[in-house]
C-alpha cells in the first residue's frame, strides 16, 4: 500500500470473501500493487498517485483509505518550501505555514462515473475509513462496491444511429457510447478536497412535519453498461463499479456530514488502474486514456476542470519531472529517468514503422487487394470451370444472359462477397438464427415473431445469397422452446415441411431424407419472403382479431378505474378497429363515468373533435371532482347561511374623499 511521503495519505483496494463462520466480518484480501507512480498536476497543484493493480475476477471490493487530519497543511507546507514560486491552491486559508486539521471530502469515481462521496470530518478519532457500499441521502438502501466481468456485445445486433438493441425493446438494452466511461474503464479514482463539515439530522422535523429526503434511485455504472466488443478496450475482462441495489438491514444513522463549503479543486488524486495483462506494464500503448496507460506522466486524471486538459500538452515537461519523496529533491535523477523514457519510447516508434512498412508491402502485393476485372460474358449454356462444388440453382445470385451494351460500373451500396480466392469461403457465411426466438404456431405470438423477423431482415438483407436462403433462415425459427421440453414436432414445422416436400416432388425429388432445402424452391408460396410470410399468417393467423377487437373495444367502460387508466385502456384498443374519428369519440363518451360528462360538458366539449381533445377535457372534469369532493358537505336546508358579498345589506361604506 504505497503511501504518500509529504501527506502521510494512502490507499489499497481489497477484495472481499465471505467468512467461513456466519456474523463474522468479510475476508479481506489485498490486491497486488506495482508500478507506482506520482505527479503534480500544474494547474490545480494537486498530487496524483497512480498505481496498477491486477486484473480481479467478478468480487465485490473494498477501499481502505488513510487520510491523516493535517494532510493538506503538510503536503502544502512542503510544496511551498520546495516550489516557493508555485501560488498555493487556496491563499486565503494558507497565508500562515502552520500544520492545523482540517476537514475532508473523497468524491469516488468508478470508471469515469462519481458513485458517492465521503466525508471525513478532523474530529474523527480514526483516520482510516474502508468503504465496501455507496448509501443514498435516505439511509434506506445501498449499493456494494463489485468488480464485474465487462460485458461485451456484437455491434451488429444494435442499431447504428441510437445504439439500441434490435432484438430487445427494452431502452436500456444499448451499447455505451460515453467517451469518459470508455476512457477510464477499469479505473478506481478518488479526489480529496478541503471543506468545512456541519453535522445535520437525516430528518429534519419541523414542527408540523418531517422533512425525508428524496429516494434516489440505484447508480447505473459500467457493470450494467454493454460496450462493443471491438473497442480497444476489449482487451480488460473487468470493470469496476456497484452491485445492484439492496435494502439495508441496519437503521440509517441520525446524523450525517454535510459541506459547508469546498474548495473547487482536489489537492490529492488516488487512482488505481487495473491492468489487463503481465506485472509489467505495457509500452507503446497509443492510448491516451487513465483505464490503458503505461506513463503517469502522458495520462492525466478525471478532473472538473476542462483548462487543466487544454494545458496538459505545454506542461507535460513539468508533469513527468514532478514526483513525491526522493523524487522531487532529486531533480537530477528525474532529469536522468525521462532521458531513458525518450529513448525507449524513441525505439519502439521506429519499430513500430517498419512493422507499419512490412504489411503495407505485404498488401500492396496480395491479390485479395487487387482489382478484379470482370470475367467476360459466357454462352447461356457454356460450362464454367470451377474448383469448388456448384451451389444450387436457387442460391446463387442471378446472372443475365444478354448484354446489349456494356456499361459503365457503378457502385453498389448493397453487400458484396470478397471476390478473391482466399476470401472465397465468406461468400457463405450467413447470419446465424435470432438467439431465444421460436414460433409454435399460436396465433397470439406471431405479430411479435414477424415484428422480429422483419426488424432483423431489413438492415440485414443483402448479406444472404438469395431469397431462398431468407426462406431457409425464417424456417430455422420454427418449432417449440426448447425449455418446453416438447418432443413432437410443432404445427408450423409440419406446414413447412409440407411446402418442402411439395417442392422437392415437383422437382423430382421424392426421399424424405434428401437436402430438402438445397432443392431449387419452386412452390409459389416459396418464391419469395413475401410470399412465405403471407402464407405463414393465411394459415396461422387470428382471423377474427378483427371482430374480437370490436368486442373488446364494447366491452371497455371506465366503471372503477381512474380517467388515466381508461383513457390509457380506450386508446390501446380504438385503433385496432376501423372507424371514423366520430364514431370513435362516440364509443369513448358512452364507455364514461357520467359525473365526468356532466362537469365536463360546455361549448368546449362539444367543439372537441378529436378524441385525444375529448381525453384531455375528460381529464381536467377528473381532476376538478377530485378538488370539490375535498370540500366540506353542503349545511342542512334551512340552516341560516352567511352573506359572502361584500355589500352586505344594511351596510353602506363611506363615500371616498
Amino acid at each position: 500500500m504505497p503511501i504518500n511521503s509529504a501527506s502521510g495519505a494512502s490507499c489499497q483496494i481489497n477484495l472481499l470473501q465471505p467468512s467461513p463462520s456466519a456474523g463474522s466480518p468479510s475476508i479481506r484480501t489485498p490486491c497486488e500493487e506495482y508500478d507506482h507512480q506520482t505527479t503534480l498536476d500544474p494547474t490545480t497543484g494537486a498530487i496524483q498517485e497512480m498505481v496498477t493493480i491486477q486484473s480481479q475476477q467478478a468480487s465485490p471490493f473494498g477501499i481502505l483509505i488513510d487520510i491523516k487530519p493535517t494532510a493538506y497543511s503538510s503536503l502544502k507546507q512542503q510544496q511551498q518550501q520546495q516550489h516557493p514560486t508555485n501560488p498555493l491552491q487556496s491563499s486565503t486559508h494558507d497565508h500562515q505555514l502552520m500544520i492545523i486539521p482540517e476537514d475532508y471530502a473523497c468524491k469516488i469515481i468508478l470508471d469515469g462515473i462519481r458513485v458517492g462521496s465521503y466525508r471525513h470530518p478532523k474530529s474523527a478519532s480514526c483516520s482510516k475509513k474502508h468503504i465496501t457500499r455507496i448509501v443514498p441521502a435516505d439511509g434506506l438502501t445501498f449499493q456494494a462496491l463489485q468488480f464485474a466481468k465487462l460485458n461485451l456485445v456484437d455491434p451488429d445486433d444494435y442499431d447504428d444511429n441510437n445504439h439500441q438493441s434490435l432484438v430487445s425493446t427494452d431502452p436500456i438494452d444499448r451499447i455505451c457510447e460515453d467517451e469518459t466511461v470508455i476512457r477510464a474503464l477499469g479505473t478506481i479514482q478518488i479526489d480529496v478536497f478541503r471543506c468545512t463539515l456541519v453535522a445535520q439530522p437525516r430528518r429534519i422535523t419541523t414542527p408540523t412535519t418531517t422533512i425525508v429526503p428524496p429516494v434516489k434511485p440505484p447508480t447505473i455504472t459500467s457493470n450494467q453498461m454493454k460496450f462493443s466488443e471491438r473497442s480497444k478496450k476489449a482487451r480488460l475482462s473487468t470493470s469496476a463499479g456497484l452491485a445492484q441495489q439492496a435494502t439495508s438491514r441496519a437503521p440509517p444513522s441520525e446524523m450525517r456530514w454535510l459541506d459547508q463549503s469546498i474548495d473547487p479543486f482536489p489537492f490529492l488524486q488516488v487512482a488505481r488502474r487495473i491492468h489487463p495483462g503481465s506485472k509489467k506494464p505495457m509500452t507503446g500503448f497509443g492510448e491516451n486514456t487513465v483505464g490503458g496507460f503505461t506513463d503517469a506522466s502522458e495520462v492525466p486524471l478525471l478532473t472538473d476542470d476542462p483548462s487543466q486538459h487544454q494545458q496538459q500538452d505545454s506542461n507535460s515537461s513539468q508533469q513527468r519531472t514532478a514526483t513525491s519523496g526522493q523524487g522531487m529533491n532529486n531533480s537530477n535523477q528525474g532529469a536522468g529517468a525521462t532521458s531513458d523514457r525518450v529513448e525507449q519510447l524513441a525505439g519502439e516508434l521506429a519499430g513500430m514503422k517498419e512493422a507499419m512498412a512490412c504489411m503495407m508491402f505485404l498488401m500492396e502485393n496480395s491479390p485479395a487487394f487487387q482489382q478484379q476485372t470482370p470475367p467476360a460474358p459466357q454462352p447461356p449454356h457454356a460450362p464454367v470451370n470451377r474448383q469448388t462444388h456448384d451451389v444450387p440453382p436457387h442460391l446463387s445470385a442471378s446472372v443475365p444472359t444478354q448484354v446489349s451494351a456494356p456499361a459503365a460500373a457503378v457502385p453498389s451500396a448493397s453487400y458484396h462477397a470478397p471476390a478473391a480466392p482466399e476470401f472465397d469461403h465468406l461468400s457463405r457465411l450467413e447470419p446465424l438464427k435470432i438467439k431465444d426466438l421460436w414460433f409454435s404456431g399460436d396465433s397470439a405470438h406471431l405479430l411479435s415473431f414477424l415484428r422480429h423477423i422483419r426488424d432483423f431482415l431489413r438492415p440485414r438483407s443483402s448479406l444472404f445469397q438469395s431469397e431462398s436462403c431468407r426462406i431457409v433462415w425464417i424456417s430455422r425459427h420454427f418449432g417449440h422452446h426448447p425449455l418446453d421440453h416438447r418432443k413432437e414436432p410443432s404445427p408450423v414445422e409440419n406446414w413447412y415441411n409440407s411446402l418442402i416436400i411439395d417442392n422437392a416432388r415437383q422437382k423430382g425429388v421424392f426421399s424424405m431424407y434428401a437436402d430438402l432445402d438445397g432443392v431449387e424452391f419452386t412452390h409459389p408460396t416459396l418464391l419469395s419472403v413475401e410470399s412465405f410470410l403471407d402464407g405463414l399468417i393465411s394459415i396461422f393467423g387470428d382471423k377474427f382479431m378483427k371482430e374480437n377487437a370490436k368486442r373488446v373495444l364494447a366491452a371497455c367502460k371506465q366503471r372503477n378505474l381512474t380517467i388515466g387508466e381508461y383513457n390509457s385502456q380506450f386508446k390501446s384498443l380504438v385503433y385496432l378497429v376501423e372507424d371514423v374519428e366520430d364514431t370513435r369519440i362516440e364509443k369513448y363518451v358512452q364507455g364514461l363515468n357520467p359525473r365526468i360528462i356532466r362537469q365536463a360538458m360546455g361549448k368546449q366539449w362539444r367543439e372537441a373533435r378529436s378524441l385525444d381533445a375529448r381525453m384531455e377535457l375528460a381529464s381536467e372534469a377528473a381532476a376538478e371532482l377530485d378538488l370539490l369532493a375535498q370540500l366540506p358537505p353542503e349545511p342542512a336546508a334551512g340552516t341560516p347561511l352567511p352573506s359572502l358579498s361584500s355589500n352586505r345589506p344594511g351596510f353602506h361604506p363611506p363615500p371616498p374623499q
